[in-house]
Order: structure tokens, then sequence, then C-alpha cells
């Protein structure tokens, strides 16, 4: 069971992550990420397999470039929070995502790593939610 404190510091992260993807704020993200552990990894349905800090990076760089405040609005739903030690607590959920291209829904599941007292995220897994036939 997750205390109070705990549920209050990962969902602040997650506002902030909601915040920083709204305004495309790449700074704001990488911040919310131990992007420079050597574990760090990400998954995303467009990537072809999972990356580490170089290719976290690039996105971050193509965000800088490329995208303006509002380009993804982005909605966290049906979020659950769950605790597998001390350290270390994941989130699941939906994210529906709003582009120029209309409304997607994905999955999301971020897993959260407390060092020297501070949470961040240290494993990022988006995909695809099927499409019902």
């Amino acid at each position: 069971m997750i205390d109070d404190n705990t549920k209050k510091e990962i969902q602040q992260i997650l506002d902030l992550y909601k915040k920083g993807i709204d305004n495309a704020d790449a700074d704001a993200l990488e911040a919310l990420h131990w992007a420079d552990e050597p574990e760090f990894r990400f998954i995303e349905d467009f990537i072809q397999k999972p990356f580490g800090a170089e290719t976290f990076r690039e996105i971050g760089d193509w965000i800088r470039e490329n995208a303006d405040p509002g380009y993804l609005d982005v909605e966290f739903r049906e979020m659950e929070l769950f605790q597998l030690c001390e350290d270390v607590v994941y989130a699941v959920g939906i994210v529906r995502q709003s582009c120029d291209e209309g409304p997607t829904e994905v999955r999301m599941t971020l897993i959260f790593l407390r060092r020297k007292g501070q949470w961040r995220i240290i494993h990022g897994h988006w995909s695809d939610i099927p499409e019902e036939e």
C-alpha cells in the first residue's frame, strides 16, 4: 500500500509531466527523469526497440525545434499507482492524446524510482490501443 505522502509526490510528478507535454517543454520533461542512470529505458510505439538517454534527448531536441505549446494535449485517465518496494512505484493508465490528426488513446506505464529522497521516472512504456474490429 502506498502512503499518502508518496501518492502526493507521484501525483505531482504526473501533473508536471502532463504540463510539460501540453506546453511542449522538453526541459521540464527531462528534469522528471533519471535519464543519466544506466538502467533508464523507454518504449514508445513509434520506435522499434527500447531506447535510452541518447534517443530520449533526441526526442527532447525534436520537441524544442518543432513543437509549440498545445501541439499535443493529454489527459491521464484511469491512473492507478502500485508500490513494488520502498523506493519503486509504478503508474498505469490510459492517456488520451489530442493533436491535429485527432484524438488517440494509448496505454502508459511509468516506473518511478526514489534516489536520495527524490522521485523521478526511470522507465516509461507508451503503446497504442488497437482499434476494435
